[in-house]
């Protein structure tokens, strides 16, 4: 183990363009701390990007490159983990970066607070605009799992969906905008879930928010996110409800959890928030499914069986009992136009109204 490493900084690469992966090295690169390393890990890319990826620990002793056969992107960061040697473990998406002081100024928090998750801001880069997203937490708080609030907050923030109109616009579930004690993860035997094609960055925060002791949250945004058009989050899905229902199955087991562990606390044996939260998280996740897959203008299949294909998705649980039991109350405007078009079965012209107007904007709820 190197004792001058303090972060271990873990990138999966799986043919990342050069001009984007340039751009993230060289954010790492230039850091103002020294004190790191870079895991860069290839997940079965093509030979040109692999060799770029090598060509990297040529340029600087601090970068090292793991080749290994496609895997997905939680083995590699689950190989990045155990290939770790500094005392934090930060994760970072090959085509984003991160402001070059970054890891001085969180070092300086990190030295003085003794937490085993500490989480920060970032903004989201798009057609040469930048946008800073709203956690909605307090800032400089460390939140201790200890106390019922704070655990009952994190836990239902990370569970549920952004709520802009009471200031949180953004998820707590990415892996990147947090730093992670290495001590904390191996301890705990957390790792990426493996076999988990969507949303395995949600499963694993939340896996880390059951085990962690304390999280402290500091404002400053030092992470750049690249929104990107062509990403595979907008591309033609054909198993995106196959994808789903395997998430659902892992969240719902979870949330289960929490009510039980937070129901303990405050000696409430029939608590259920996070499962309510839960309910409101995939009430949203059958826009995914519907856009990306059933009518997605990739879709080969004529209107007949790509509206019957649907129909039999949203009928399936429990994306039917989301439907019925997320609260006309708890949702904006367009999400309660969703909730009653998807009632009345009109999955057609739901998408359409999304995809033509832009609908679905929803502020409480998606």
């Amino acid at each position: 183990m190197d004792v001058n490493c303090f972060y271990s900084i873990i990138i999966p690469v799986y043919n990342t363009p050069k001009v984007y992966l340039d751009k993230c090295l060289s954010s790492l690169l230039n850091q103002t701390f020294k004190g790191i390393e870079i895991i860069i890990v290839d997940d079965g890319s093509s030979y040109e990007t692999s060799e770029m990826c090598s060509r990297y620990t040529e340029k600087d002793s601090r970068v090292k490159v793991i080749h290994q056969k496609n895997q997905g992107v939680s083995a590699a960061r689950n190989t990045g983990i155990n290939s770790a040697s500094g005392k934090w473990i930060m994760f970072i998406d090959a085509d984003d970066w991160l402001e070059v002081d970054a890891c001085e100024r969180m070092s300086e928090i990190l030295k003085a607070k003794h937490c085993d998750i500490l989480m920060f801001n970032h903004v989201r880069n798009y057609a040469g605009k930048q946008v800073t997203m709203k956690y909605g937490l307090v800032p400089d708080k460390m939140y201790n799992m200890n106390e019922v609030s704070d655990k009952e907050l994190l836990y239902k923030r990370a569970m549920g969906v952004p709520d802009a109109e009471k200031g949180w616009s953004c998820i707590l579930t990415y892996i990147w905008d947090k730093v992670y004690s290495r001590k904390f993860l191996c301890e705990n035997k957390l790792f990426f879930p493996v076999g988990l094609p969507k949303s395995e960055d949600k499963v694993f925060v939340l896996s880390c928010f059951e085990k962690m002791n304390s999280l402290y949250y500091f404002e400053h945004c030092y992470y750049h996110y690249r929104m990107n058009d062509s990403s595979i989050c907008n591309r033609y899905s054909e198993k995106a409800d196959q994808y789903r229902e395997e998430l659902v199955v892992e969240l719902e087991s979870i949330a289960s959890r929490m009510d039980k562990e937070i129901g303990e606390m405050i000696g409430d044996v029939h608590y259920n928030q996070i499962t309510n939260e839960f309910v409101r998280y995939t009430f949203g996740l059958i826009s995914d499914v519907l856009m990306l897959k059933f009518f997605h203008k990739d879709n080969p299949l004529g209107f007949k069986d790509r509206r019957r294909g649907a129909l039999d998705f949203i009928s399936k649980e429990p994306f039917r009992s989301s439907i019925m039991k997320v609260k006309y109350s708890d949702l904006s405007k367009d999400a309660k136009l969703k909730k009653c078009m998807l009632e009345l079965k009109l999955v057609a012209l739901f998408c359409f109204m999304k995809r033509e107007f832009g609908y679905i904007n929803g502020k409480k709820a998606e």
